[in-house]
């Protein structure tokens, strides 16, 4: 790789990375909703802060988007992508309610039901790049479902 490309991908990192911290940053917050505000032709609208339980909810929906892309991209199993997503559910109780809303008899039958739900939302992003990794998904949890015993 030449030097000159090397640098640049070394550089493009970290400021992609301090890009997104500014942008999910209480300053970079008070920037988006000033302009926000500023842009308003209505004439009365009133922007909130997020608060600290609203910046918590989003990092575990960011924290399942990054779950689902990675099983899609094949960095993780569907067993560690479904453990994963317990756990991001279990660290609030909001988000343990939600989860235990979804189809399943189980925890672990619930969480993967989230799973694939997300995973499916990612895949319907890019159908050309996650069809065929989607399909090889739901196999695997069809694979994993316990059959349901009637009486």
């Amino acid at each position: 790789m030449p030097s000159a490309l090397r640098a640049l991908i070394t550089c493009a990192i970290p400021i992609l990375f301090l890009a997104g911290s500014l942008l999910i940053s209480h300053r970079g917050q008070e920037v988006v909703a000033k302009s926000a505000h500023q842009e308003s032709s209505s004439g009365v609208e009133t922007v909130k802060p997020l608060t600290l339980e609203d910046e918590e909810r989003m990092n575990r929906v960011a924290l399942k988007e990054e779950t689902a892309l990675d099983l899609l991209d094949g960095r993780l199993t569907l067993e560690e992508a479904a453990a994963q997503f317990l756990e991001i559910a279990s660290s609030d109780p909001e988000s343990l309610d939600n989860m235990r809303m979804a189809p399943g008899d189980t925890t672990e039958e619930k969480s993967l039901s989230q799973l694939i739900s997300y995973a499916r939302v990612q895949a319907g992003r890019k159908p050309d790049r996650y069809a065929d990794a989607l399909a090889r998904i739901e196999r695997s949890a069809k694979s994993l479902e316990k059959p349901k015993v009637v009486h």
